[in-house]
């Protein structure tokens, strides 16, 4: 019985190792134009300091109310905030994420630390779309 409860176990831990890893597929290059992301919470890759190619995707289409995570993998910090303020992250360590949050409607939005140099856009559509 206890053989089996810890070969059980070992299944589920290493199952969420394998779960929570980085997907090869975050490195690839963004697609020309908006690519609607579904699913219950989209991740948006800092990926560099370079202008709109900071971000992955640029612009990201989601769906009104869709949870939005930014995740860090530069090597310095970030902090994501939309141009007219409404949404601030707080600072985004290297090789970290925000927290999930809700967003109700698009825009454009920077790093507070490289304002000039990180950028992307939001783009909100009709769920039925």
């Amino acid at each position: 019985m206890r053989t089996c409860f810890a070969a059980a176990a070992a299944v589920a831990g290493g199952l969420c190792v394998w779960g929570c890893g980085s997907s090869a597929s975050s490195n690839t290059a963004n697609p020309a134009g908006p690519s609607l992301t579904s699913g219950p919470i989209v991740v948006i890759d800092v990926v560099a300091v370079a202008g709109p190619a900071s971000l992955r995707p640029n612009p990201a289409k989601i769906v009104a109310g869709q949870m939005v995570v930014w995740r860090n993998l530069d090597s310095v910090t970030h902090r994501i905030e939309f141009d007219d303020r409404s949404l601030d992250t707080g600072n985004i360590a290297s090789g970290t994420s925000s927290a999930p949050m809700p967003i109700v409607r698009g825009g454009p939005y920077h790093c507070r630390l490289y304002p000039v140099f990180t950028s992307g856009t939001i783009v909100v559509v009709d769920g039925h779309q």
